[in-house]
């Protein structure tokens, strides 16, 4: 947690890093769970589809999260290009895509690990991850 930020620009851009890495590992925690609704492993709707049908349902869920992770690299990217000439671009970098991440974690587990019934989540729900740019920067001028 880099609440309390660091004292120079290393230690806020290690915390990120670190926060990512997290939010990052939280991510392929949900993505492994979607991934067995649609072979059947957990109860699920696909459990009745034939293997065809699964098959594409894994390639189709597969091939929507590469195409989320280039638009995430690019779109931060931007954002760190954006702030290219000071030393908080690091910090902002991370931020953007810590939130992305916990936005994508949080869209995981609506579309495929919660049921349209009282049956409990498959997961714990995730942050929204819409804490936002100002406020992460924030974080490191102790506001």
């Amino acid at each position: 947690d880099c609440s309390n930020g660091g004292s120079n620009t290393l230690e806020m851009n290690e915390c990120m890093t670190r926060d990512f890495d997290a939010a990052d590992e939280k991510l392929q925690q949900y993505l492994a769970l979607a991934r067995e609704r649609f072979v059947g492993n957990v109860n699920s709707e696909y459990n009745d589809d034939d293997a065809d049908t699964k098959k594409a349902a894994i390639s189709e869920f597969d091939d929507t999260q590469k195409s989320w992770e280039a638009f995430r690299d690019k779109h931060c990217g931007s954002v760190y290009y954006e702030w290219k000439g000071g030393t908080i671009r690091g910090v902002l970098y991370q931020g953007c895509m810590i939130q992305l991440t916990q936005i994508r974690t949080r869209l995981i587990w609506q579309e495929w690990l919660i049921y349209q019934d009282s049956t409990p989540p498959m997961m714990p729900e995730p942050p929204t991850g819409f804490e936002g740019r100002r406020q992460q920067s924030t974080k490191f001028q102790g506001s």
